[in-house]
């Protein structure tokens, strides 16, 4: 109205006056300039010949409700109520322009076409399956051709042979054991692992002790001598 556009706080209160919350003293200050905008062309809302000359009177003539009530010949009611169902157009009208703009001003929904793949999800899932098995297959093949031969560190021997050994029949006094090996080396003689037992603990425990036995009483001896 009058060149500038209302704020969001005067919209309020000609929403509160057009709803009868307040009295018409709360708009008074915009009444001028929304009546300027009606005569003007720019608020194109229909006014009967009542609402129009007493919004004439007040918002140009700058009269109060008792001088238009002398003017027109009008009650005081009449006039109030003739002057509400004025503002209430006014106020629906530039709400109206009010929402047109802030739409123009949003962007715009642009419509989404969604085109259908080629094959569907099963055979999606599928084919990703297959491509998280061949990855695991080539990782698994990268990691035993880093480790290189792995019978190299096989143990020799059958079954047969390491429980007839594991019997303790015919075990040296080293405590190791050996098994023959099918396999051989380079110059195709037969190889044996050695694996020790817990015999072969027990006899390095004796063995220490017997040491230290021996240290303590040739060292009594000694000073016995002495």
């Amino acid at each position: 109205s009058d060149g500038e556009p209302l704020s969001p706080f005067d919209m309020k209160r000609l929403e509160s006056y057009a709803k009868s919350v307040v009295e018409h003293h709360m708009i008074q200050d915009l009444v001028p300039a929304v009546t300027r905008a009606f005569f003007a062309g720019k608020i194109p809302v229909n006014l009967s010949y009542g609402q129009a000359a007493i919004l004439l009177s007040v918002g140009l003539q700058h009269r109060d409700i008792s001088q238009v009530e002398e003017a027109l010949n009008l009650p005081a009611n009449q006039i109030l109520a003739l002057f509400n169902k004025a503002m209430k157009k006014m106020y629906s009208y530039l709400k109206s322009q009010q929402v047109k703009a802030m739409e123009a001003s949003m962007p715009r929904i642009r419509e989404v076409k969604f085109t259908p793949t080629k094959i569907g999800v099963d055979e999606d899932l599928e084919m990703a399956a297959k491509e998280t098995t061949e990855l695991m297959k080539k990782k698994q093949e990268a990691l035993m051709s880093a480790l290189g031969d792995l019978e190299q560190y096989a143990i020799k021997g059958q079954n047969s042979e390491w429980e007839a050994a594991l019997e303790g029949k015919g075990t040296p006094k080293t405590g190791l054991i050996s098994v023959k090996s099918n396999k051989t080396k380079s110059s195709e003689t037969p190889a044996e692992t050695p694996v020790k037992t817990p015999k072969d603990k027990d006899s390095k425990k004796r063995s220490k002790d017997s040491k230290q036995g021996l240290k303590s009483s040739s060292k009594k001896a000694k000073s016995e001598r002495s």
